[in-house]
């Protein structure tokens, strides 16, 4: 009998049962499902799947791909208060976890932020796990001052569509959901830029970004190589009586007389519902390898003349609350790409950076 052998596997059996008997005390957890009024990002909650940015009555008025895209959660999160040093998110989706230039992070995972003692919004670091039903772990989180609860926001994923979703907090812990509040939104309608690509994870797209800079509801109408301008979906905004509309839609024209015709419409529409809403009309924010390719150069330069074209023409109507933002404005630069593209995080922050200094120097917020 090999007593050396028997000697170690006692020690093993020691050392291992009491961590993980300590491990699931730490983590027993109460479940809280999450009530559908609480989801933020969508223009219209009501009628609206609680995961998902369109109505189902516009399944009838958009294109396919549009509609598929609406599905994806981009944008949209959830609010809550609570005492909770261990959160636990589970959740389905329905579709690939992760794409070949853009992490399972960004396209399916989560981002939880904590607001600070000084109304700040702090990162929180999650443990995940990519199986049939995906987990975040959020553990050892700092309590907020002595008798008061923390306020999270908790982004849902950027590229893919959620099936459930339900947050645990450690056993006897508060929590408290928040309710969408009663403010007209800021819309920005646009690309895969727009819904987030290629940001690593959901905070980091620029519209979530903007959002926590400017304490304002931001939401994110960005479809991955549909978003052209089209009346349905300007209606649809429209609807919601935005505060601002933010039109970002010239990655995804390759025609630069179409792409004039349609910014002169879409804003002259936009202007037959409602004369006052600021518009903020962004130009193509450029190629990375543009430098080097001739062609990629062209591109973005004829479609950003057919913006400044359009853009002087409707000011000589006298469109009036029309602002324009350029490339220069922006001003990613060359390691501010994954793909020569799509912004990597860094191109996300100056993105919206740039669109913060413009409403605040265009005095276009309230």
């Amino acid at each position: 009998m090999d007593w050396n052998k028997i000697l170690l596997f006692s020690i093993l059996v020691m050392v291992h049962v009491p961590i993980v008997s300590i491990g699931q005390e730490k983590l027993a957890m109460q479940w809280e499902n999450v009530p559908e009024e609480i989801v933020q990002g969508r223009l219209e909650p009501q009628g609206t799947a609680s995961f998902q940015r369109f109505p189902q009555e516009l399944q009838k008025e958009v294109r396919e791909p549009v509609w598929q895209l609406s599905r994806n959660s981009a944008g949209l999160y959830i609010d809550f208060e609570s005492d909770a040093s261990d959160i636990i998110v589970e959740y389905d989706v329905e579709d690939q976890f992760s794409f070949p230039h853009m992490p399972a992070t960004g396209v399916s995972g989560l981002d939880l932020y904590a607001m600070d003692e000084n109304s700040g919004w702090q990162w929180v670091r999650g443990i995940y796990s990519f199986k049939d039903t995906i987990s975040y772990r959020y553990n050892g989180i700092k309590p907020a001052i002595k008798g008061s609860l923390r306020t999270f926001r908790l982004y849902l994923p950027l590229y893919n569509t959620v099936r459930s979703l339900r947050i645990g907090v450690a056993e006897n812990s508060i929590f408290k959901p928040i309710k969408t509040k009663e403010q007209n939104p800021i819309v920005v309608y646009g690309t895969s830029i727009v819904q987030g690509a290629c940001a690593s994870r959901p905070g980091l797209a620029w519209t979530s970004i903007l959002g926590r800079y400017i304490d304002k509801p931001v939401v994110n109408l960005g479809f991955s190589g549909n978003g052209k301008l089209e009346p349905e979906v300007i209606d649809f905004i429209l609807r919601a009586s935005p505060s601002i509309i933010v039109l970002d839609c010239m990655p995804n024209f390759r025609d630069s007389q179409k792409a004039e015709e349609s910014i002169i419409k879409s804003i002259e529409r936009i202007r037959a519902a409602n004369d006052t809403v600021p518009i903020l009309l962004i130009e193509h924010a450029g190629y990375s390898d543009g430098f080097v390719q001739n062609e990629r150069l062209e591109i973005y330069e004829n479609l950003n003349k057919a913006t400044q074209r359009a853009f002087t023409y409707l000011k000589s109507q006298g469109i009036n609350f029309l602002h324009l933002v350029k490339k220069e404005d922006i001003n990613l630069g060359k390691e501010s790409f994954v793909d020569g593209t799509h912004p990597n995080d860094h191109g996300m922050v100056g993105y919206a950076m740039a669109i913060s200094k413009a409403l605040t120097e265009k005095e276009i917020l309230d």
